[in-house]
C-alpha cells in the first residue's frame, strides 16, 4: 500500500467530480465553524491536550499523546467526520500549492520497517522536479552517509543511478538499478518513482475519500496549535477498528504545515504481529511502527536548473 510516497497519478480532484461540490460545501461550513473559535493552546491546561510537540524531526520515537485531549470545540479539537473533512480541505490546498511549482528542495527524514526489521533512520537532501519527473537524493546521516541517487524519467534506460558513500563509493563504480527491481527494493518500501510531496498528497487523499465511506470503522481526530520542526501545524490521528477496513495500517499520525498545507510528517503503524495481540500503548507503537517520513526545509520559491538533475554535475560523485 503506497501511503506517504504515493504513486505518480493525475490530480486526485479529477476522480470525484460528482461529489466534489457537496464536499466543498461541507468543508466550507466546517472551516467557518472551526475558525470562529479561539482554541486553547495545547498544554495550557492539564484537562486539555497534552503531548510533547517539540522538534520531532530529531526524535523519531516521539508520538503525540492524545489520551488527555478534551473533546469539544474549546480544546482546539475536531473529531470524526468533521476532522476528516478538515484534513481533506487542507490536503487539497497543499496539492494546489505543490502543483503550482515545477520543482523544489527539501530535507527528508525517514525510517522504514523492511522484511520485519525496523531500519536505522536516514536523513537526506532531496531535489525534486515534476516534469520530467526527477529526483536527486544525498544521504547526510544514516546507514550510508554520502550516498547519492539520481533518477530522471526517460533517461538512463529509466533506471536510477546510485553512488555509494564512504569507502565503498570510492572503490565501486556508479550502479544502475531498476527502481522496481529486487536490489533497489531491498532497502526501501517504495520505489524512487513515487517520492515527493505531490505524490504523497495524491495518495493520502485517495485514502481519505475512501475513509469517508467507512466512518463507523475508524476514528479521526484533529488537534490545532501543534509544532513540528518548529513550524505551526495541525495534527491528525487516524485509528482503524479492523484489518478489513485498513489491511496494512491500524494507526496513522499526520502533521500538516499551517503555512503551506503540505504534509510535514507521517507515521504509520501496522497491526500487532501474530502472537503479540496483547501489546498496547507505547509498547504496541514501538513494535508496530512501519513508516516514518518527514519533510523539512521545504523551499518552493527557488528554481532548480537542468544541471541539478544531471549526473555530470561537478558537485555530484556519479562520474568519479
Amino acid at each position: 500500500m503506497k501511503w506517504f510516497f504515493g504513486s505518480k497519478k493525475k490530480s486526485p480532484r479529477s476522480h470525484r467530480k460528482e461529489n466534489f461540490c457537496a464536499t466543498i460545501v461541507a468543508l466550507i461550513a466546517i472551516t467557518l465553524i472551526y475558525f470562529s473559535h479561539d482554541p486553547s493552546p495545547a498544554g495550557a491546561n492539564p484537562n486539555e491536550v497534552q503531548f510533547n510537540s517539540g522538534d520531532m524531526g530529531s526524535d523519531i520515537s516521539s508520538t503525540p499523546d492524545f489520551s488527555a485531549a478534551k473533546k469539544g470545540a474549546d480544546s482546539g479539537e475536531l473529531t470524526g467526520k468533521n476532522a476528516l473533512l478538515m484534513q481533506i480541505l487542507l490536503l487539497e490546498k497543499g496539492y494546489r500549492n505543490i502543483e503550482a511549482v515545477p520543482d523544489y528542495t527539501a530535507t527528508l527524514h525517514k525510517q522504514e520497517r523492511i522484511d520485519g526489521v525496523l531500519r536505522e533512520p536516514s536523513f537526506m537532501q532531496v531535489k525534486i522536479r515534476h516534469e520530467p519527473f526527477s529526483v536527486y537524493m544525498k544521504w547526510l546521516e544514516g546507514e550510508d552517509p554520502g550516498r547519492e541517487i539520481l533518477y530522471v524519467e526517460g533517461e538512463n534506460d529509466n533506471e536510477m543511478l546510485i553512488k555509494l558513500g564512504g569507502v565503498k563509493g570510492r572503490m565501486m563504480p556508479t550502479l544502475k538499478l531498476d527502481p522496481n527491481g529486487d536490489m533497489a527494493m531491498a532497502e526501501a518500501r517504495y520505489p524512487i518513482t513515487t517520492v515527493g510531496l505531490k505524490n504523497a498528497i495524491d495518495t493520502i487523499l485517495k485514502f481519505r475519500y475512501a475513509d469517508m465511506k467507512n466512518l463507523k470503522s475508524l476514528s479521526c481526530r484533529m488537534i490545532d496549535d501543534q509544532k513540528f520542526n518548529k513550524r505551526d501545524c495541525f495534527c491528525f490521528l487516524m485509528e482503524f477498528k479492523n484489518k478489513q477496513v485498513s489491511p496494512n495500517f491500524r494507526k496513522s499520525i499526520l502533521y500538516i504545515d499551517k503555512e503551506n498545507s503540505l504534509p510535514s510528517c507521517i507515521k504509520n503503524y501496522a497491526w500487532a504481529p501474530d502472537g503479540q495481540e496483547e501489546l498496547a500503548g507505547e509498547e504496541l507503537d514501538k513494535e508496530t511502527l512501519c513508516e516514518y517520513y518527514s519533510f523539512g526545509n521545504v523551499v518552493l520559491e527557488d528554481r532548480l536548473a537542468a544541471i541539478d538533475f544531471d549526473d555530470n554535475n561537478s558537485n555530484y560523485q556519479f562520474r568519479r
